[in-house]
């Protein structure tokens, strides 16, 4: 049980830290250009998902996944 509260903080930590950086580069940064970036969470949370817990998704999940990349990919690439 002492081990599920770490890995709880730390998650917690991870995720204040991210907000704040993510703060920090819409403040600095072409804001178009990272709004689109929070889109790559969907990737992470699949690969994590697949290592931490086992999971697994059916084929249109996947095709899905890889069309919303590519909608990232090309909206940085044509403006």
């Amino acid at each position: 049980m002492g081990w599920d509260w770490l890995i709880l903080l730390w998650i917690g930590f991870c995720t204040q830290n991210a907000r704040y950086i993510l703060t920090l580069a819409y403040q600095s940064g072409i804001v178009s250009r990272i709004s689109s970036f929070s889109y790559l969470s969907v990737g992470y949370a699949l690969i994590f998902g697949f290592l931490l817990f086992g999971e697994t998704f059916p084929i249109p999940a996947y095709l899905g996944m890889a069309l919303v990349f590519l909608g990232i990919l090309l909206k940085l690439r044509i403006k």
